[in-house]
């Protein structure tokens, strides 16, 4: 369960797990406290090798990560990009599916590798499941409401107020707000 993120380094990234994609071509990112038999075997070719004394997946070496043409992995298991030393930028298309169910410091971490050039598509609906939060302070600071959400208002108050009339030249303030929030 959670949100799972994927990165394309190469053109064309994105596919299913099927028989005609290439082990070198997709690594899926497991973290290394989960053990290769919680793993599906016909994903098992695509993830990283593991140890066969505890039988815990290892993290890839920064070059098998910065080779892979498709990277899947969770938001959280991202982080293992950055203990490898892989820069913001070398993925030109990060993807987060079901990113509405995803707190927001949850996303950041694949969002962390985003350059001005790399594109991002989050995936979800944040009408049905949004984040799971159990703590009432958390509730309280807003982490109930996922950044896919927030951005999703974002847009609708500005396709209401160009409805209503709104001028370019108001939007344009709306939009350095907005901006000036998302930097917070």
């Amino acid at each position: 369960a959670g949100a799972g993120a994927g990165a394309g380094a190469g053109a064309g990234a994105g596919a299913g797990a099927g028989a005609g994609i290439s082990s070198s071509w997709m690594l899926r990112l497991n973290p290394p406290q989960r053990t290769q038999d919680v793993v599906r075997t016909d994903v098992l070719r695509y993830t990283a090798a593991v140890d066969s004394e505890t039988n815990l997946f290892q993290v890839p070496d920064r070059s098998s990560l910065m080779s892979s043409s498709v990277l899947v992995a969770t938001c959280a298991s991202c982080k293992l990009l950055d203990l490898r030393s892989v820069p913001p930028g070398h993925f030109n298309l990060i993807i987060v599916d079901e990113a509405a169910q995803a707190l927001e410091p949850e996303l950041l971490l694949p969002l962390s590798f985003k350059e001005e050039e790399t594109c991002v598509a989050l995936a979800g609906d944040w009408r049905q499941l949004g984040p799971v939060v159990r703590s009432s302070s958390a509730n309280q600071l807003g982490l109930s409401v996922s950044l896919m959400e927030r951005l999703a208002n974002v847009m609708m108050r500005k396709d209401a107020m160009r409805n209503d009339g709104c001028t370019d030249e108001k939007l344009q303030g709306i939009e350095e707000d907005d901006q000036a929030e998302s930097q917070l």
